[in-house]
């Protein structure tokens, strides 16, 4: 028996996450298609895929009963058992996935200027879109006169 290498449970959720999303796309369905023929909200299921949190037992159950996809590729990357027209583009997304997809950060939302809020700047000519805060100058005052004094 082939002896997997140790990773962690973040690792782990994102490999489990990103099996689902491969199985999915292979079998030529949308998310929304599977969420619903399962009985999960589409935001739930984003969950599991992005590897926030593990899929529940009970959906990879469901999942592979009526899909044809096995628990084994889903938590262990193994196709064994599926049929050759699963297994192989199977086989060949987990090939491709390199060890670091599972350890990279997920992309956050960059601000970008908008007319409700000014005070943001992207620089989107240069290709990337880095937010920073105008810098605020306080006015300063016009010195008291005499007339302004008085009135």
């Amino acid at each position: 028996m082939k002896d997997h290498p140790t990773v962690s449970e973040k690792i782990h959720k994102a490999q489990v996450g990103r099996r689902l999303r491969a199985a999915i796309e292979v079998l030529g369905l949308s998310q929304t298609e599977v969420a619903n023929a399962l009985g999960v909200t589409p935001s739930k299921l984003g969950n599991w895929l992005r590897g926030d949190n593990y899929p529940a037992a009970w959906f990879v159950a469901r999942f592979c009963d009526r899909y044809g996809i096995t628990t084994d590729w889903i938590y262990r990357g193994i196709v064994t058992g599926m049929a050759k027209s699963l297994a192989d583009p199977l086989w060949a997304s987990e090939q491709s996935a390199s060890p670091q997809d599972a350890k990279a950060p997920r992309a956050v939302r960059q601000p970008r200027a908008s007319p409700a809020n000014p005070n943001k700047v992207a620089d989107v000519e240069a290709g990337t879109v880095a937010a920073t805060r105008k810098r605020r100058t306080a006015t300063p005052a016009p010195p008291m006169t005499a007339a302004r004094r008085e009135a």
